[in-house]
């Protein structure tokens, strides 16, 4: 094939080589060592074809480079200790690419699957938005309104998308008179590790006991 010539163009403009972006031998092969978002696009692939010392130019193919990443926490929450009554907003955002869905837990209890944009009534007092940036960055904001005690526990977002997860937690402490919250039961192999939390609510909180079968 010494008799075409092949260009190749990147969004429109022509490509430029690199230490990572290269052609290779006959220059038809477009060679891309470690990828990053910045490699996302459109490419093009020209061939010059030589007929008769006439140039011809035809379009080979177009190439769509879509980069994926796993969501990454930006803004985050902080834990909080109050008296009961106001409202509480608890805030996180994240990039990825796909644009990551949120999920909202409080110890490990799922109060919403993961969605991608909108707004979620939980009940009377409990909300949850989602809404996108004009950046890649996407947020969710979990709303309490006059919160309890019951309200206390640890509060986690977890963002996720097809590449991975990555979550954020932080307790929320309402005062009040101290109380335990329910424990499902466990079962297990033999030899399996078991791991039992302690949820509870109510602050402040001096110790927790464990106790087995009420010793």
């Amino acid at each position: 094939m010494s008799n075409v010539d092949f260009i190749w163009f990147k969004n429109g403009k022509l490509l430029q080589r690199n230490s990572r972006i290269n052609l290779l031998p006959p220059q038809h092969k477009l060679q891309i060592f470690n990828a990053k978002l910045e490699d996302q696009g459109v490419y093009q692939c020209f061939a010059e074809v030589k007929v008769e010392e006439h140039f011809v130019e035809v379009v080979l193919i177009f190439y769509f480079i879509l980069l994926a990443s796993a969501p990454e926490i930006v803004q985050t929450f902080i834990s909080q200790s109050l008296q009961p009554g106001p409202s509480v907003s608890l805030k996180c955002s994240a990039t990825g690419n796909p644009t990551p869905s949120f999920a909202w837990f409080v110890d490990d209890v799922l109060l919403s699957p993961g969605v991608d944009q909108g707004y979620q009534q939980l009940h009377t007092r409990i909300s949850i938005g989602f809404y996108q940036l004009q950046s890649s960055e996407k947020v969710s904001h979990l709303n309490i309104s006059q919160v309890r005690r019951g309200d206390s526990g640890a509060y986690r977002c977890e963002a996720s998308n097809l590449v991975g997860k990555s979550f954020h937690s932080a307790r929320l402490n309402i005062y009040g008179p101290i109380f335990v919250k329910e424990m499902k039961a466990i079962t297990l192999a033999a030899g399996e590790n078991a791991w039992i939390p302690c949820h509870y609510g109510g602050f402040p909180v001096d110790k927790v006991v464990w106790q087995k079968d009420s010793r």
